[in-house]
């Protein structure tokens, strides 16, 4: 396969995520909660966590992947395109609403702790970041969290607790990064009242 066909079927893929997460936004989310029918699931199958009840869900659909594999593998059978198309479309779609379903609770489950440290350049005579106010959270490994808000500006880089400076590369609510030289990681969190 060249680069310009695998190129291809990259961006057909992500147009298709768009528009199929879109769309069953609209069917299964509540107005106020994206992720509404995994807490409903939760309940209805009796699981602790919202990411145990999508598992259920993606079972359905990583059987049928095995199945497409064995049937080649085993008996020369290929899927057709379009079986290839739905089947790896709703496990990559089930396998982002999993990663939104484990930030979700990494923030949620957090514990807070007001730090004094600002992290952004010291060296800047505008420093954009000077109102964001950073907390530290202890999750399964310490974890910075910075707060971000529309005054952030991502082309000044940040400036880690060893002295390291460096570029976030956007700025999305539930972002995980970290620092190249001490491994510190940082998460993202949107200041609502800023």
């Amino acid at each position: 396969m060249t680069n310009e066909d695998f190129e291809k079927i990259l961006k057909k893929r992500i147009e298709k995520i768009n528009k199929v997460l879109g769309r069953k936004a609209e069917e299964y989310a509540s107005t106020s909660d994206r992720l509404h029918n995994f807490s409903q699931a939760r309940k209805i199958f009796r699981c602790n966590t919202k990411e145990y009840a999508l598992l259920g869900m993606l079972n359905k659909h990583l059987v049928s992947v095995v199945d497409m594999i064995e049937k080649w593998e085993k008996h020369g059978i290929l899927p057709s395109v379009s079986m290839v198309d739905e089947k790896i479309g709703d496990t990559i779609n089930y396998s982002i609403l999993l990663e939104a379903l484990f930030l979700e609770d990494i923030l949620n489950n957090a514990t807070e702790k007001e730090t004094d440290g600002i992290y952004c350049c010291e060296k800047c005579e505008d420093k954009p970041n000077d109102d964001v106010k950073t907390k530290e959270v202890f999750v399964r490994e310490k974890c910075i969290v910075v707060r971000f808000n529309n005054k952030t500006n991502t082309n000044q880089p940040f400036k880690c607790q060893c002295g390291n400076e460096f570029y976030i590369d956007k700025v999305v609510h539930g972002y995980i990064f970290h620092c190249q030289k001490c491994k510190q990681h940082f998460i993202l969190q949107e200041d609502k009242n800023g």
